[in-house]
């Protein structure tokens, strides 16, 4: 992907798309480097508005609450935690730990890549006045050393911090109100031999109640023409090509064991997440088929997006305490369930480079040579084959793949006592007007032995 930079032109259309706010803030950039370094700001910290619909995104930070799984911001991706730790890594823990040590206000972080290399640097949004300021951190000779520059000693307070992943470019943009106009400007740098480098300055001035703007670069007055043309060497409206760094996505060290939560994600991924639309997740039911009657269990989701549909409602924190029989039976509140029942949707990224490209007037006989292989019994496969067919068969054609970890690392299910055996079946799949030749899946069935646990689902990918 070529570099891209949001220009001032550019960025009301692009606060609209990604659902920020710029607020007016009192600075001016013609103001000396001592006075910008010293200014009192006004200005409240720029993050996604609070509209209340589920899909609002709030602290990537756990929480035990029941009522959070409804926040799509429920995340176990973590972006660093599973691969070997570089030794910036380290250094940012102990850098962090004696921040915090040190300071007497909390404050927020996050690791991520501001040049092309992958070492990490490290962000810190330390309150300012009304709002947070952005002081960024590069690891150079076994020591943690600070990117302010002159004029710079910190970014994104008075405005917003941006950046493109491992692009060497990022930015400070900021909206300044003064007399009769309206002022956005942009700072652009990038790290040049380990140190931060001033590239541009791109300035759309616009007065009130009126269309005429004047447009400087680099502090010379150019015509609009001009303008343009360095606008159209970028991606100006593109909002998933760059990353705004928002407190609500970063992590709130609140305690000095939340450092070690904030090492572990890179905020590329974090942001990524957030702005990924959550995909349907339909009908998983969940069997329990116990060595006794009357056995105790107790079955708890852990999901990375938020629940749509409950039956029975949950009796205990994300989950059911119920009596099942041998037969499969299940007891809650007096009632007898088949099955437990929940919907959501999941912020998770589907596999198709196998699968099966399936007529639809072939769908019945497919799923009844499908299902088995993967576990389920006959009571199962009819059940499951009575909810989609109907849905399915209506297609020309269904691109079909069952999903393993990419559902199961967004949608953790645990029961207690231990099954024995525990089948999870989840069938991701979308519409095609023509036939797809991809490489089939194989299954190894799995032997029902002992206490069996059985879940089925599935999602319609449009």
């Amino acid at each position: 992907m070529k570099k891209t930079k949001l220009l001032a032109l550019g960025l009301s259309a692009t606060l609209l798309m990604s659902g920020c706010n710029i607020q007016l803030s009192e600075k001016d950039p013609d103001i000396s480097d001592e006075d910008f370094s010293n200014e009192a700001s006004t200005l409240a910290s720029v993050d996604p508005e609070e509209s209340g619909d589920p899909d609002d995104n709030d602290d990537p930070q756990n929480n035990d609450d029941p009522d959070d799984n409804n926040d799509p911001d429920n995340n176990d991706n973590n972006g660093n935690e599973d691969s070997e730790e570089g030794p910036e890594i380290e250094a940012y823990r102990e850098f962090l730990r004696d921040y915090y040590d040190e300071e007497e206000q909390d404050f927020y972080a996050a690791v991520l890549h501001l040049d092309e290399d992958d070492q990490y640097e490290l962000a810190v949004l330390t309150e300012f006045g009304y709002e947070y300021s952005v002081n960024l951190y590069k690891y150079e000779d076994e020591e943690v050393v600070s990117l302010a520059i002159d004029g710079f000693p910190f970014y994104g307070t008075s405005g917003n911090f941006y950046y493109f992943d491992q692009e060497n470019c990022f930015y400070y943009v900021y909206e300044n109100t003064s007399g009769d106009t309206v002022k956005v400007t942009e700072f652009v740098f990038s790290l040049q031999d380990g140190e931060v480098v001033l590239e541009h300055e791109f300035t759309k001035e616009t007065e009130f109640d009126s269309e005429e703007c004047t447009y400087y670069v680099d502090d010379e007055e150019v015509d609009e023409d001009t303008y343009k043309e360095y606008e159209s060497e970028y991606d100006t409206y593109d909002v998933y090509s760059h990353d705004c760094v928002y407190t609500s996505y970063c992590y709130y060290i609140e305690e000095e064991s939340d450092i070690d939560e904030t090492i572990k994600r890179d905020y590329d991924e974090i942001y990524d997440d957030n702005l990924k639309e959550p995909v349907t997740c339909d009908k998983p039911v969940i069997y329990l088929y116990p060595e006794g009657d009357g056995t105790s269990i107790s079955a708890q989701l852990d999901i990375n997006g938020y629940f749509t549909c409950l039956d029975p409602e949950f009796n205990i924190s994300n989950g059911w305490d119920v009596v099942a029989d041998r037969n499969g039976d299940i007891h809650l509140d007096g009632k007898t369930y088949d099955y437990l029942f929940w919907e959501a949707r999941l912020y998770a990224d589907f596999n198709f480079d196998k699968g099966f490209c399936v007529a639809g007037d072939e769908t019945e006989e497919f799923l009844n040579r499908v299902l088995p292989q993967l576990g389920l019994n006959q009571k199962e496969t009819e059940q499951f084959i009575e909810y989609w067919l109907p849905i399915m068969e209506k297609n020309p054609y269904n691109v079909v793949s069952f999903q393993t970890t990419e559902y199961t690392d967004c949608a953790g299910l645990e029961i207690t006592p231990k099954p024995d055996t525990m089948i999870r079946v989840f069938m991701a799949f979308y519409a095609s007007d023509t036939y797809k030749e991809m490489p089939e899946q194989t299954f190894v069935c799995p032997e029902r032995e002992g206490f069996v646990a059985v879940e089925w689902g599935g999602s319609y990918v449009r």
